[in-house]
């Protein structure tokens, strides 16, 4: 499941004031580390792509202070080449963790020149490591589809997006399943019942009544197919309110992981859209 961190960061969209360097580096930093945290899931397959672009954009930057026998640490350009790669020094260190090595220790080293350049033949090695597992990963996996959670119905993910990234996974859920509720009342104009009783009554098959309209889903209600995807619709949304919302509100700690609760939004967006393609049967 990938996710997509291209929004800006507080701050930096048009018209915001420029930030001072130091605080544009630790906007950097973090999202780095969001990203880091996402490629590195314990449990889960480690993103060997991500990593090793990680490390190519480290040695790249390294290579400018180790192979440069002409620079002085102390030096001004120095300086701003050692600042690049602080910039990305906690991403490698994790990175080299990951794969199941121990990073070099700086307090060990005579000076920061000698670091860095251990630092970048050992970031050369883990590049290798992750090339030759992505290479078997690709090879031996059988292909499968990759979802975006950013490609959800936007009534789901707008709603579970914020809490999602602060991997709240429980409260994104139910996020998502207030926003569907909400959704469905302003739809229906029915304000006075929530969630599964609000869904059997508005998606049933019989006519709309004085204060109890309708959403039907397209089609010809002479049909028997068309019934059968009405009250399929609406008893998929009440399992969806019973089996997921109600476990997600009602217990303290529910300990779904993050794939378990993808799939809960997935089927809240599945609902969605057939709540966005709805029409409204309502007696004036």
């Amino acid at each position: 499941m990938s996710l997509s961190f291209s929004r800006d960061l507080a701050g930096s969209g048009p018209g915001a004031s420029p930030q001072p360097e130091p605080l544009r580096r630790r906007s950097r930093w973090r999202l780095d580390l969001i990203q880091l945290s996402s490629a590195m899931k314990k449990e889960e397959i480690l993103n060997y792509s991500w990593m090793a672009q990680q490390l190519d954009q480290f040695i790249v930057k390294a290579n400018a202070i180790v192979d440069d026998q002409d620079s002085h640490c102390g030096g001004a350009l120095w300086r701003l080449a050692e600042i690049n790669l602080l910039r990305r020094e906690m991403v490698i260190r994790r990175i080299i963790k990951a794969c199941g090595m121990v990073p070099v220790d700086r307090e060990g080293h005579i000076g920061p020149a000698i670091y860095w350049r251990n630092l970048r033949d050992q970031a050369l090695g883990v590049k290798s490591i992750c090339d030759n597992s992505y290479e078997m990963d690709n090879a031996l996996a059988p292909d499968g589809p990759v979802a975006s959670a950013s490609h959800l119905h936007e009534w789901v993910w707008r709603a579970a997006e914020q809490l999602w990234l602060a991997s709240a996974y429980q409260e994104s859920v139910n996020a998502a399943a207030r926003s569907i509720n909400a959704r469905i009342k302003q739809k229906s104009k029915r304000n006075d019942i929530s969630e599964s009783d609000l869904v059997m009554q508005v998606f049933d098959i019989k006519p709309a009544e004085a204060g109890k309209p309708r959403l039907w889903m397209p089609g010809d209600q002479t049909d028997p197919s068309w019934r059968s995807l009405q009250e399929g619709v609406k008893f998929y949304g009440v399992g969806c309110f019973k089996a997921i919302r109600n476990p997600a509100s009602h217990q303290e700690f529910t300990n779904w992981s993050e794939q378990e609760a993808m799939e809960h939004l997935s089927s809240f967006s599945i609902f969605a859209r057939w709540i966005s393609e709805s029409r409204l049967e309502s007696v004036d």
